[in-house]
């Protein structure tokens, strides 16, 4: 069917938010509906540049239950990136590998909602898929900091946090 890309962002050990049991179960539900209707999925994860990569990185790969979760799936691929926003690698495999993965429609989870999540879908919808439908899945996505602005607004509103100011008010994005 390829009705969308699965999108699954910075679920490494190394943030807190990812260690997240709940996180965890919900990304992997996402996984499997993803696999039943044969929809890509790509494996986002940050990593240091190779030329400044150490035997001791701090960069943890995704954890083993997501990783099990799609192995021998041969839609699913593994995409590294080297800054918060990782859509210009995620585009770069599109074009290179993902030809047949959708690039109309995405589902989006991962970690941490207000800065790796939201700047990856910004930069995909300001960069390069502006006509693309982003769902953010609410249930598989988590964050473990704190902003208190960003280039939409205050993010704390009536002494609430809410992660969702750091996405574009302008894309096509919607929050399930």
């Amino acid at each position: 069917m390829n009705n969308y890309t699965l999108l699954i962002i910075d679920m490494q050990s190394q943030y807190p938010a990812a260690c997240s049991d709940k996180t965890t179960e919900e990304i992997i539900l996402q996984i499997e509906a993803a696999k039943q209707n044969d929809c890509g999925i790509i494996l986002v994860e940050f990593r240091e540049e190779p030329q400044y990569r150490e035997s001791n990185s701090p960069y943890k790969p995704t954890h083993v239950s997501i990783l099990k979760a799609v192995e021998g799936y041969n839609r699913a691929a593994v995409v590294h990136k080297y800054e918060t926003d990782g859509s210009a690698y995620i585009n770069d495999f599109l074009e290179k590998k993902g030809k047949d993965f959708n690039t109309d429609f995405f589902r989006v989870c991962g970690v941490n909602t207000d800065i790796c999540v939201a700047q990856t879908v910004n930069g995909l919808y300001e960069n390069f898929y502006k006509e693309a439908t982003f769902i953010i899945v609410e249930d598989a996505v988590n964050t473990d900091n704190s902003l208190t602005v960003c280039k939409y607004g205050k993010m704390v509103i009536n002494g609430k946090y809410n992660p969702y100011i750091a996405f574009n008010p302008d894309a096509r994005i919607k929050f399930l």
